[in-house]
């Protein structure tokens, strides 16, 4: 898939439609019970001052929910030495040929899940401001577990400020249930609905050369779509237990002085881990195109390790 714009905001677009989950349309007005009482001028006056009004009012709902679904610039700032989780000095435990940590698991409902530890990698403390921020941009019905940031990329891509990490987060609704096939296909479909309910409310014709390809994407024929529009999440992989959207998106740090501005890749992942429902946002600067294959390959991989982690089996020592 190949997009006509340069990359601008997207990567916030669904969990802001995840945001709106619990939002209600508007009631619709009921027909009066006698159709054939009489209507004084008054009556008629009043009538259409109060259908004007409920005009306004779904105006405006329908306006708050196109800014809202208009995702903000990935602000990022830098970690300090002290924000990271300390890890034992030994090295990670080997499980099932996955490495991790023993101070480094996560809780969903009532049971601890491992994360996979990688060469680079580190996790940032939940009482750090990177942490904070991280938080503040996040869906609050998603509350956010882990903060898994890159030190080697962000030296290896001259950085001073963190521009490869992954955030690990757990649904609240569905924290101490034990999901199904069949109970998170229905999920996934509300999250498809959701998307495609804010492409219908925002996507335009002209953004697309073709029309069967803007139809497509409009009502959520993704495996169809060629050329997507920046600014829009898009379906690119879909299983029975696992699902991952795409988008581009745009690092920005900004501040008195200086504003730094980079093309920015991600991924939201949606996906079961033995019967829990977690929520995995991977995101990075964009340098090649093989960025966006790799970054989706990660994503599923990354699932794969955290699988292989929580099954019960015999751990091989350190090495």
């Amino acid at each position: 898939m190949r997009s006509r714009r340069p990359a601008t905001l997207a990567f916030l677009l669904v969990s802001t439609c995840l945001c709106l989950a619990g939002h209600r349309s508007l009631a619709q007005t009921e027909e009066p019970e006698s159709a054939t009482a009489p209507f004084s001028e008054a009556d008629e006056s009043a009538s259409a001052i109060a259908a004007e009004a409920l005009e306004r009012v779904r105006q405006e709902a329908a306006e708050r929910e196109a800014s809202a679904a208009v995702p903000e610039k990935s602000k990022s700032a830098s970690v300090r030495r002290n924000d990271y989780v300390e890890v034992d000095e030994q090295g990670p435990v080997i499980r099932n040929g996955v490495a991790y940590f023993e101070d480094l698991t996560i809780r969903v409902g009532a049971r601890r899940l491992r994360l996979p530890a990688y060469g680079g990698w580190e996790a940032v403390r939940p009482d750090s401001k990177f942490f904070a921020l991280q938080v503040e941009a996040h869906p609050p019905e998603h509350q956010l577990v882990s903060v898994l940031v890159n030190r080697v990329f962000a030296k290896q891509t001259d950085s001073k400020f963190v521009n490869h990490l992954i955030l690990v987060s757990v649904p609240q609704e569905q924290a101490f249930l034990e999901m199904t096939l069949g109970s998170f296909a229905a999920f996934k479909e509300k999250v498809q609905k959701r998307v495609v309910d804010q492409r219908k409310l925002l996507v335009k014709r002209e953004d697309f050369r073709d029309f069967e390809d803007y139809l497509n994407f409009k009502f959520g024929q993704d495996e169809k779509v060629e050329e997507f529009v920046d600014g829009f999440m898009v379906r690119a992989e879909d299983r029975p237990d696992l699902v991952v959207y795409f988008a581009t998106s745009e690092f920005l740090f900004k501040n008195s002085r200086t504003e730094i501005r980079q093309p920015m890749i991600s991924t939201l992942t949606f996906a079961l881990v033995h019967g829990k429902l977690l929520r995995i946002d991977t995101k990075r600067i964009f340098i090649s195109d093989e960025d966006v294959v790799r970054l989706i390959s990660d994503s599923i991989q990354f699932v794969r390790d955290m699988r292989s982690l929580n099954d019960l089996s015999e751990f091989r020592p350190r090495r």
